[in-house]
C-alpha cells in the first residue's frame, strides 16, 4: 500500500488530515547550495534564463501549500514543472525520465 494511502487510512475518523506533496523548483537558493553529485548542475540551471519562469515564488508556494492543508487536499503539486511530471506518470506511467531527458536538453 502506498504511503499516502496509509497514512489516509490511519487517519480515517481522525481530525487529522493528511496532504502529499509534490515540490517543483521554487525560487530559493537551494539550488545555489546544493552539494552531490548533481550540485554543479543544479547551480548552473538555478542561471539559465528559463529558471525564473520555471522557479515559483517561495511566497506562491507557501500559499498553496496552506490552501491545500486547509482544505484538506490528499495532492498538493506545487509548480509547472511538478504537473507536466504528474500528467507525464499519468499518460505514460513508467516513462517520467523522457520529461527528465527533455528538460536536459533545454536547461
Amino acid at each position: 500500500m502506498p504511503q499516502l494511502a496509509r497514512c489516509s487510512a490511519e487517519k480515517r475518523g481522525t481530525t487529522i488530515g493528511v496532504s502529499a506533496l509534490f515540490p517543483g523548483a521554487v525560487g530559493t537558493d537551494i539550488m545555489d547550495n546544493a552539494r552531490g553529485a548533481q550540485a554543479a548542475r543544479l547551480a548552473a540551471f538555478g542561471r539559465t534564463r528559463i529558471a525564473p519562469y520555471l522557479r515559483r515564488p517561495p511566497q506562491a508556494a507557501a500559499r498553496q501549500i496552506v490552501r491545500a492543508i486547509t482544505h484538506d487536499k490528499p495532492r498538493v503539486l506545487l509548480g509547472p514543472d511538478a504537473r507536466a511530471l504528474d500528467i507525464t506518470a499519468r499518460i505514460l506511467p513508467g516513462r517520467t525520465s523522457l520529461l527528465g531527458r527533455a528538460l536536459n536538453l533545454i536547461t
